[in-house]
């Protein structure tokens, strides 16, 4: 197999599991750091602000529209002062005070 062909099959296979872990993690991420952000009383601008980021950007993480790079994931978890693993859903998001 030649290099021209095995390129689109690689960039298929990476599409597919970029769109997997927006399916899946996508959604989790994004309905934490909404819930996160509204127990703080931010607004999307003040945490956009405060990460350098658009406010569109913070919208679209919390839609599950796209997904932060883990640079900006780890400012993220660390704004809020939580692991990577509660703002990803690996370990369950406990916040005080909230309803469940």
């Amino acid at each position: 197999m030649d290099i021209k062909s095995f390129l689109p099959k690689l960039m298929i296979e990476s599409e597919k599991q970029v769109s997997h872990a927006k399916d899946t993690m996508g959604n989790v991420l994004g309905e934490n750091i909404k819930r996160l952000r509204k127990q703080r009383g931010i607004k999307q601008a003040t945490l956009a602000s405060a990460l350098n980021i658009g406010r569109q950007t913070i919208s679209a993480y919390e839609c599950g529209i796209t997904l932060p790079d883990i640079f900006l994931l780890i400012r993220i978890a660390d704004y809020f002062g939580v692991s990577l693993d509660e703002l990803t859903g690996r370990q369950k998001l406990i916040i005080p005070g909230e309803k469940e």
